[in-house]
């Protein structure tokens, strides 16, 4: 991510997120930074931010397209 904020590639504003520690992953609670919603900090301010990330039938689609997928893989 450093890398793309220095090369001007990472949208404006953007920021490294914290570090996680693996051997505390399954101890994330949800006032963790892991959590925050980049929309409301102004990540997206010069842009809209992504479908996937604010529309809810984007979302829903996603979700029906992983169930779907995950059905044929068991009918395999």
């Amino acid at each position: 991510m450093q890398e793309l904020i220095n090369t001007s590639c990472a949208l404006n504003g953007a920021e490294i997120p914290a570090l996680i520690v693996q051997e505390k992953l399954w101890e994330l609670d949800v006032d963790d930074d892991l959590w925050v919603d980049l929309t409301q900090h102004g990540a997206f301010y010069d842009k809209d931010p992504p479908k996937w990330l604010t529309d809810r039938a984007t979302k829903q689609g996603i979700r029906v397209m992983l169930e779907l997928e995950h059905c044929m893989e068991e009918s395999e």
